[in-house]
Parts: structure tokens; sequence; C-alpha cells
């Protein structure tokens, strides 16, 4: 897929290192950044919205059920920067959020999917 035109428009992942604090600015940009690169959902979300909940979560290591309490929480540089890192491999190489191939489950049984298991859409 070709980028967005737009794509210039959205900070750059080291401006948004620097300048976003909240759960709700990192949920904000992630939103942006994916539309920019024009990033496909399908992978247990249904939006870009939810994508980037899904990943917020599951980085800052909370619960995957409860954004309202985390929304105006301020972040750590460090949190910041992982999850501003994983958003952005997700846009640059395509591979599908952590949540989805990190510990998918069935029946309560936890699976590891390794790269070989991704595809990538063209």
């Amino acid at each position: 897929m070709k980028p967005d035109r737009r794509a210039g428009r959205v900070a750059s992942a080291g401006d948004a290192a620097q300048e976003l604090r909240t759960v709700r600015d990192c949920l904000r940009w992630a939103v942006s950044r994916f539309a920019a690169a024009r990033i496909g959902t399908g992978h247990g979300t249904a939006s870009l919205f939810d994508e980037a909940v899904a990943m917020a979560l599951w980085s800052l290591h909370l619960p995957p059920d409860d954004l309202d309490r985390w929304l105006d929480a301020r972040l750590a540089r460090s949190e910041r920067e992982a999850l501003i890192a994983l958003i952005e491999r997700r846009c640059t190489e395509r591979v599908p959020p952590p949540t989805s191939r990190a510990r998918p489950g069935f029946a309560a049984c936890a699976f590891e999917a390794t790269r070989a298991h991704w595809f990538r859409a063209h």
C-alpha cells in the first residue's frame, strides 16, 4: 500500500515521545499514525482506536477491560518510548500487534506464535 499523503501531518515518533504525556495523548497519536500508515484491522480489533487501546494496555501491563481509569494517567518516559516504538513497528514492519500474536489462547491454553506464522497483506 502507498502511504497516505497526509502522513506528514502526524507527529514523528521522536516528537511524540517528547511531547505526549498521557495514555489519552498516546491513543490519539496512535490512531493518527495508524491511519497515515493505512494499517488494517482484523487481528482481533474492529477499528484503529480499538487496536491502539489493545496495544497500549498490553504494553503498559494493564487489564484489557478498564481503559477509562487509565486515560489521563501520565506515562513515564520509558513507557511512552516503549509504546511508541511498538506502534511504529506495527506501522513500518506491518507485523500483527503483539496482543494478537504474543499469547493467543484457546480453551485457557496459551500458544506462542512466531514470525513464521505471520502473514503480510500486500
